[in-house]
């Protein structure tokens, strides 16, 4: 009898594993799709071109402006030097954002129904995994470090680069990556001198250490702005902001949304710390801390103007409750089942919204990048002047095109965008538009189109209106200009 039990669990383990691949597959192949139909806009064609133009020591020089480490970059910088396209890079992001997915389907302690929904959420499916950007790496290091949680003492070193990794992804994350750090200094601390082994012990934490210095290193000195708000938020009012963001497919209403996020992470906090281990109440405060300071900086210091940004939130989330999912005492009471269930329901919800954004990059153009470097490919001969004064927008052609490597902008000639200048933020003025003698202008301003017909000049090209950001272009003949 018992022999058939063992048989029978076995088989049931067996149908469980190809199932979880059968759903895998589906998700590499959904998003393998959706990479094929994507057209990669201007922060895909920035690290790309970065990796063209520089030397790996210019690439590293670089970093201090970009406003997150070179990991994402290093990890492209081998395929573009060797000639790749720039679809290489959303190949390497639907690659790291498999890996997370496999190991949330294989190694994730939460019910199948709740990983299944992970891995569909806006964040793995299509925003993390068809967008080429270092947000990719982020839900990869949050669960390789719920992966390598429960043995962190058995393996400290191991777990230990688990954080390295999450420093090293982007400075969203570093908030979190310093309390988990702290977190593992105090355990490994009182197990030391319980154990009389300190040094041996504290020894682990130099990974986390070195690869904050390696991100310092890369960062500073910062002598331009990475980003910032114009606006002036109170804390509650860019809760709402936020909020209103994350939430935004169902609600206009800041207020209703704000409430209903602060009652799910209410409710998350109060199911997680009764009766669980000091451990599980520890890692509930780090997941509530670092969501919330994901507000504070997507308000104060980035813009949040990226779905991606938004994604990071869920994320954060999955992986507190992965942590709680390992306290076995919880676990087995009725409230975990409503604590997985309704963050399932919760990771539908937004997910949504994901799900229709994903949908419109199939049947719409993300970017007519392409489509505008197709038509210089065609109709402009190599060695003319192409100017612009919408650096940022004009640099996602460049990648593109077969004759040209580099445009002017107020006369100075550029590939990616150099945020340390900031000549091309400044806001456009009539008397101040830089023009070639003979060539073509490239620009997505309205004013400036309206300014170059009103001085007689030819438009040769013109993106439909369809894209999904503001990524189309105008086309200008310059010529005899006096």
């Amino acid at each position: 009898m018992r022999m058939e039990n063992r048989l029978k669990s076995k088989s049931d383990k067996n149908t469980s594993r190809w199932l979880m691949y059968a759903v895998l597959f589906v998700y590499i192949a959904i998003n393998a799709v959706l990479v094929y139909c994507h057209e990669p806009w201007r922060d895909e064609a920035q690290s790309y071109l970065l990796c063209r133009d520089l030397s790996l020591g210019q690439l590293l020089a670089q970093m201090h402006v970009e406003g997150h480490s070179c990991l994402w970059l290093l990890l492209c910088f081998p395929w573009i030097k060797l000639g790749a396209p720039i679809f290489v890079q959303n190949v390497i992001s639907l690659a790291i954002c498999s890996f997370a997915a496999w190991i949330v389907l294989f190694k994730s302690p939460l019910p199948v129904y709740t990983n299944v929904a992970i891995v569909f959420s806006q964040a793995l499916f299509y925003f993390f995994a068809v967008i080429a950007r270092c947000y990719a790496l982020i839900p990869l290091a949050l669960f390789l470090n719920v992966w390598a949680f429960p043995n962190r003492k058995k393996r400290p070193y191991l777990y230990a680069l688990t954080i390295a990794l999450l420093i090293q992804t982007h400075l969203f994350m570093i908030v979190m990556a310093f309390l988990l750090s702290v977190w593992f200094a105090a355990e490994q601390l009182c197990d030391g001198i319980r154990e009389g082994r300190l040094i041996r012990k504290l020894c682990p934490l130099l990974c986390p250490l070195t690869s904050a210095l390696l991100l310092l290193a890369q960062l500073l000195p910062t002598t331009g702005k990475i980003s910032k708000t114009n606006e002036d938020y109170s804390v509650f009012t860019s809760l709402i902001v936020f909020g209103g963001k994350l939430f935004g497919t169902f609600s206009n209403t800041g207020l209703v949304v704000i409430l209903i996020l602060s009652f799910a992470m209410l409710g998350v906090i109060v199911l997680a710390m009764l009766k669980a281990k000091a451990e599980t109440r520890i890692a509930c405060a780090i997941m509530v801390v670092s969501s919330l300071t994901l507000n504070v900086i997507s308000v104060y210091v980035y813009p949040m103007l990226t779905n991606q940004k938004i994604a990071i939130c869920p994320v954060v989330i999955s992986w507190g409750m992965m942590i709680i999912a390992y306290d076995r005492q919880l676990a087995k009471s009725r409230r975990s089942f409503v604590l997985t269930t309704g963050f399932t329901v919760l990771l539908v919800a937004i997910g949504f919204h994901g799900m229709v954004l994903a949908s419109s990059d199939v049947s719409c153009t993300y970017s007519y990048a392409e489509d505008a470097a197709r038509w210089i490919n065609m109709n402009v001969p190599a060695g003319t002047e192409i100017w612009t004064n919408d650096e940022p927008e004009a640099s996602s052609i460049l990648p593109y095109c077969d004759n040209f490597k580099r445009f002017k902008c107020r006369g100075e000639s550029f590939s990616y965008v150099d945020w340390n200048k900031l000549v091309h933020l400044k806001s456009f003025e009539k008397d101040d538009v830089s023009l070639p003698q003979n060539g073509y202008f490239i620009t997505s301003s309205q004013d400036t189109e309206e300014y170059l017909k009103g001085k007689g000049y030819e438009e040769v090209y013109r993106s439909p209106d369809d894209y999904l950001i503001s990524e189309g272009f105008a086309i200008f003949r310059i010529e005899d200009l006096k």
